[in-house]
């Protein structure tokens, strides 16, 4: 009987394998999920929320656990799987953004795979996941017009590429430390406040991979006796990279004859990334042309092949804070800070400045037992967020604001026949999160962007680490 669990637990294990290989080269191999001007500085667009109920909430995370949906925003919580289950998350976005500047608007849409993970017990206090994850985007097309003397000198940028992160997280429970209280309402009638301290440490290990490339092109496009500049950039990035979270949540209980339910839990979490120089190698090509009646003449000003250096990624510093009544109502408040001032691209800065983000959001759950009609089970999430992003262009600090909101729908309601022992097998939740905002500025000639981003995520829940009694 055990050598048959065994067999059964290692064919589920190989499968969540190929499918994770399958999902990573498939993201590796798709095009960039942005088409942002404002992704040719730095590394590119900075991701997003990869927890998907936080995402619907502003893009809260740091203070937020689930059993039920894997947040790699914060490696602690990954304690707060059930030490018998087995998580699984998907999930597709699709961007909708209006770029305006003075003198044009255009509009793009881009779909993707926002990411994959899998969360899993090893012990009763160890606890981990795998996922893959996006870090960073590079992808937009521009061009310029510009007058020297009487010459018109047209400019062509072109970027594409990104960043990902394989991570391998672990998330470690240190101490659960309890007290009672007993309260006498009446002769007949008690209340036991149950009061639980826990603190749950955790790190992702992240592998970091991709490629950025830039393209220039210098071209005068009314002349046959000036040299055309092309320039092409392509940067590989290889390396591993960690984050540290932390969580200590504080619950209390109330017991009654009747009934046994969360009274409240107060979460405060803390995440950190350490300043991080992460290998690269970095190959370009700058050459020069001219074609005059037909005789090309070319000419080759820089051939550089497979450069090593760094790119030194910033320190990230976060701190958030849940509030959750009766399990059905959550307010929660997160603040990152990003030192990109002290980020290096192979010795150069980029002209990058700190930055910020503050989110909040809100979750109702009216019942959150699962046990009456169905709109009751239905999470309700609403939340908005402000970020001032790491680019200041014509002295103008590039801002990010919005709002979200969006539902967390359960496939089906449990029935009986889906409790083993004392777990609750949970039905697969579909997770919809629709963001609206904007970025950036039409003052000193820049681009505006209003954007729509839909969301939608399958968590999937399963019971994997029991012994069968009967054959």
């Amino acid at each position: 009987m055990v050598c048959k669990e065994l067999s059964n637990l290692m064919k589920k294990i190989h499968k969540v394998i190929l499918l994770a290989c399958s999902v990573l080269s498939l993201q590796a191999s798709s095009q960039s999920f942005t088409s942002s001007p404002y992704s040719r500085f730095g590394v590119g667009d900075i991701a997003g929320n990869a927890f998907q109920p936080g995402l619907a909430m502003g893009g809260t995370g740091i203070a937020l656990r689930s059993n039920h949906s894997i947040n790699s925003i914060n490696p602690a919580s990954y304690t707060a799987f059930d030490t018998l289950s087995f998580v699984f998350d998907i999930a597709v976005t699709g961007k909708f953004v209006n770029y305006k500047t003075d003198l044009q608007e255009n509009k793009h849409q881009d779909v993707d795979i926002s990411h994959f993970s899998a969360g899993f017990p090893v012990t009763k206090w160890w606890l981990s996941s795998i996922g893959l994850i996006p870090y960073s985007n590079v992808g937009y097309n521009i061009s310029e017009s510009v007058t020297i003397d009487t010459l018109n000198l047209q400019n062509t940028y072109k970027g594409n590429g990104g960043i990902n992160q394989f991570y391998f997280g672990n998330a470690y429970k240190i101490f659960t430390k309890s007290d009672t209280l007993l309260k006498n309402l009446s002769e007949n009638k008690k209340i036991i406040f149950y009061n639980t301290k826990s603190l749950s440490l955790g790190f992702n290990a992240s592998y970091y991979f991709g490629s950025l490339e830039k393209h220039i092109a210098s071209v005068f496009p009314d002349e046959e006796y000036v040299f055309d500049v092309y320039s092409t950039n392509k940067t590989i990035i290889n390396d591993l990279g960690f984050r540290f979270g932390a969580q200590f949540t504080y619950n209390r209980q109330e017991i009654t004859k009747s009934e046994k339910r969360n009274k409240y839990k107060i979460i405060t979490g803390f995440t950190f990334d350490n300043q991080n120089d992460v290998n690269a190698k970095n190959t370009s090509l700058v050459t020069k042309y001219l074609n005059l009646s037909g005789t090309v003449t070319l000419d080759t000003i820089e051939n550089q092949v497979n450069k090593k250096g760094v790119i030194r990624f910033p320190m990230n510093i976060g701190s958030g804070l849940a509030y959750i009544s009766h399990d059905k109502l959550t307010f929660a408040i997160d603040y990152r800070w990003q030192q990109w001032s002290a980020a290096r691209f192979f010795g150069a800065t980029d002209s990058l400045i700190n930055s910020y983000t503050i989110s909040f959001g809100t979750q109702l759950i009216p019942d959150p037992n699962r046990q009456n009609k169905y709109y009751k089970m239905i999470n309700y999430r609403l939340g908005g967020h402000y970020t001032q992003s790491y680019l200041y262009l014509h002295n103008q600090n590039i801002k990010d604001y919005g709002i979200s909101f969006g539902l967390g729908l359960p496939i089906r309601k449990p029935d009986k026949s889906e409790i083993t022992g004392f777990r609750k097998k949970l039905p697969p939740v579909i997770n919809i999160a629709i963001e609206i905002g904007q970025r950036g500025t039409l003052n000193e000639s820049l681009i505006r962007e209003k954007y729509i981003s839909i969301s939608f995520n399958l968590s999937l829940y399963d019971i994997w680490f029991v012994k069968r009694k009967f054959n």
